[in-house]
């Protein structure tokens, strides 16, 4: 039993309800259509978790297996299989079935993505106008954070595209790669079944896709 339910269930006396601020409220002030909307929130979410339990069992087990099913096949060639495994694609016999093992990657700048912004506007203050306004541009959109600060990676690596020969520049994409720092990694598992006309269609396990 989780803290909260264990807090629930032992803090809060017989003829009242804690509402969200953690007051506790006699039941009996309450109105009925709030009852049951709380009643039917709380059944929804006991019979979600009782499912989610067993999806999440079966994602880790069945990682565990494709990874020992990558270690077997490495053996047929007496060879092994080190450090972080990337992607893979498991086939049925038939076709008919494709299971995918995919990572998807956290990156995050640290303080150094500053020190290329800096190099960067250096250049843009030195270089001539005209030409140069686009490219002005695509460095304002690239720097340019969300609601929680954070700069969006795949903008700032866009601005390696531009092979400019101007040395503050080349500084500045050398201090974009020192920048960047894996902060986390999240594994997929997918299946898929082939249609008739020979596409693999996902099997949805994501309730909101149903």
């Amino acid at each position: 039993m989780s803290e909260q339910a264990e807090k629930y269930e032992t803090e809060i006396p017989r003829g009242y309800m804690m509402d969200a601020n953690e007051h506790l409220v006699p039941t009996k002030t309450i109105k009925q259509i709030d009852l049951d909307r709380n009643k039917l929130v709380l059944d929804v979410v006991k019979k979600a978790k009782k499912i989610r339990d067993p999806l999440a069992a079966f994602k880790k087990e069945t990682g565990k297996r494709i990874e020992a099913f990558i270690e077997h096949s490495a053996k047929q060639y007496d060879a092994s299989v080190g450090g972080k495994k990337g992607n893979v694609s498991l086939y049925s016999f038939d076709g008919k079935f494709k299971l995918m093992r995919t990572y998807s990657d956290t990156l995050q700048f640290d303080e150094q993505i500053q020190v290329a912004k800096s190099l960067i506007d250096e250049c843009l203050v030195i270089w001539s106008k005209g030409s140069n306004v686009n490219i002005k541009a695509i460095v304002l959109k690239a720097f340019k954070a969300d609601k929680q600060g954070n700069l969006s990676i795949q903008r700032v690596l866009e601005l390696k595209q531009h092979n400019f020969k101007d040395e503050k520049w080349v500084q500045a994409m050398k201090a974009i790669d020192n920048s960047m720092h894996l902060v986390g990694r999240k594994s997929y598992i997918r299946i898929y079944e082939r249609d008739e006309s020979g596409q693999y269609q996902p099997m949805s396990l994501d309730i909101a896709s149903l």
